[in-house]
């Protein structure tokens, strides 16, 4: 659900100019129909590193991020199954030496002069806070931020999931 709304909060962004990467086990039927439903919202293709379920991804995504560092990394705040640790956010930019916010409910402005995003952070009993931080920044997206828009069947058949064996990756 929370990389739902990192998706819905990426769209928002860039739209068509949104890259996703998943990193886990492409061929389980249950990971191909949440990806289904993510080109449902309206990508026109997700990059799919293909790892074995017990692998720790953490490597290989700050392999693909060292070669390419996008601006912006948007993450859930952890797994929904798994071991669920929460830690890849942290691990990514530590390893990354960027900053990174948690519980982000909207970017509010990104001025690509000064090199600042001014964003939303939630707080308890619903307060919310802003705050400045210099690109490029790793971002954890938490459930008070908009809900993800509904998946569309037709949008869904017409992404492509661009699927990448692990050796292959970087």
């Amino acid at each position: 659900e929370q990389d739902a709304r990192a998706l819905e909060l990426g769209l928002k962004l860039v739209a068509d100019n949104l890259q996703v990467l998943y990193i886990g086990p492409a061929k389980s039927p249950a990971t191909v129909c949440v990806l289904k439903e993510y080109l449902g919202m309206g990508l026109g293709q997700i990059q799919v590193i293909d790892v074995p379920p017990q692998a720790d991804i953490s490597n290989t995504l700050l392999e693909n991020f060292k070669a390419n560092c996008p601006d912006i990394i948007l993450t859930g705040g952890r797994a929904e199954n798994g071991e669920s640790s929460g830690m890849i956010p942290y691990l990514l930019a530590e390893q990354l030496n960027i900053a990174i916010v948690t519980s982000i409910t909207d970017i509010v402005s990104i001025d690509m002069l000064t090199g600042l995003a001014e964003v939303l952070q939630a707080l308890p009993r619903g307060q919310r806070r802003k705050i400045k931080v210099s690109l490029p920044f790793v971002a954890s997206v938490d459930m008070a931020a908009p809900a993800p828009r509904q998946s569309a069947y037709g949008c869904a058949m017409r992404g492509q999931l661009v699927v990448k064996d692990i050796n292959q990756s970087i």
